[in-house]
């Protein structure tokens, strides 16, 4: 993505005012969608959504990232996830719920 678009973009998450550097668009196949969206809406998911959504890497396991200690490094300028992460992280106070990345 390019960084000009991230920098306007928002996280999705009810509720999410982190200040964020990297975020994550949703995959476009199920059942790992739907995760994603349940997760974003906090479990109430409308009938009709939009297409584009995005969260920020706070709603995320560490475990989730494929190359965290490069990012941290700085020798990446973005995360990238692991294939199968779904976030699970709610809050600044890392509360998370029952899902971890795949």
């Amino acid at each position: 993505m390019p960084k000009q678009q991230a920098e306007k973009s928002k996280c999705s998450v009810v509720g999410c005012i982190n200040p964020h550097h990297s975020i994550h668009r949703p995959p476009g196949s199920e059942p790992l969608r739907s995760a994603w969206l349940n997760f974003i809406f906090n479990g109430i998911v409308l009938t009709s959504v939009g297409k584009v959504f995005f969260v920020c890497a706070k709603h995320f396991r560490e475990e989730c990232f494929s190359n965290l200690y490069q990012y941290e490094g700085g020798l990446v300028k973005g995360l990238r996830l692991s294939k199968g992460s779904v976030p699970s992280v709610y809050g600044s106070d890392g509360q998370s719920k029952e899902v971890s990345c795949r």
